[in-house]
């Protein structure tokens, strides 16, 4: 929970990490900043409910397809398990990974929306995790209800989680956000040692 926690904290507030779909809360007017949260999630408050999966959304408007949520799940598949060896968890359970699981879509999305109500109240409050369980309920619900739907988005969706293979299949688009991560991850660090 905590790595959860601290990266998506990263990809909510650091202006770094817009040029590889940031939310950058720290770069816009404190005034503002409810309106933005509220146009990518429908929140209003710290207690109302996310309506919107805006924030999923990438560039091309795809749903659930967000940088900052792709490099999230590539993080808890694709590196290792342990410092020691080069495993993962992919490369442990290969078959039981044959699509993405909603569950682990969902604690992700839980995790920037809890962050995302947090920014909308004054006095900073303590992330627990269940608020992120809690929160992970209610993403499911959207993810399941985006997937149920009849239209072309839910088409695409679906056949992306589940066909790991391919030029077009999930695998390819984690180590593809895996890297620009890595990428990003050393460009700030070679920036922070010449400042």
């Amino acid at each position: 929970m905590k790595s959860l926690k601290s990266h998506s904290a990263a990809y909510i507030d650091k202006s770094n990490r817009a040029s590889i779909g940031g939310y950058s809360l720290q770069s816009k007017p404190p005034a503002t900043i409810a309106n933005y949260i509220n146009g990518l999630t429908g929140l209003t408050a710290y207690n109302s409910v996310a309506s919107l999966i805006d924030f999923t959304r990438d560039t091309n408007g795809r749903a659930y397809h967000r940088l900052p949520i792709l490099i999230l799940i590539a993080q808890r598949l694709l590196r290792p398990v342990d410092n020691s060896c080069d495993t993962s968890l992919l490369d442990l359970f290969f078959d039981d990974y044959k699509e993405i699981p909603e569950q682990l879509i969902s604690v992700i999305c839980a995790m920037y929306v809890v962050m995302f109500k947090c920014r909308l109240v004054l006095q900073p409050r303590v992330l627990h995790s269940v608020d992120v369980r809690e929160e992970a309920v209610c993403q499911l619900h959207l993810l399941r209800i985006v997937r149920r739907s009849s239209g072309d988005e839910a088409v695409e969706l679906n056949a992306w989680i589940t066909t790991c293979d391919g030029q077009h299949g999930w695998l390819a688009a984690l180590q593809n956000a895996l890297t620009l991560a890595n990428g990003l991850q050393g460009l700030l660090g070679r920036s922070s040692e010449l400042a």
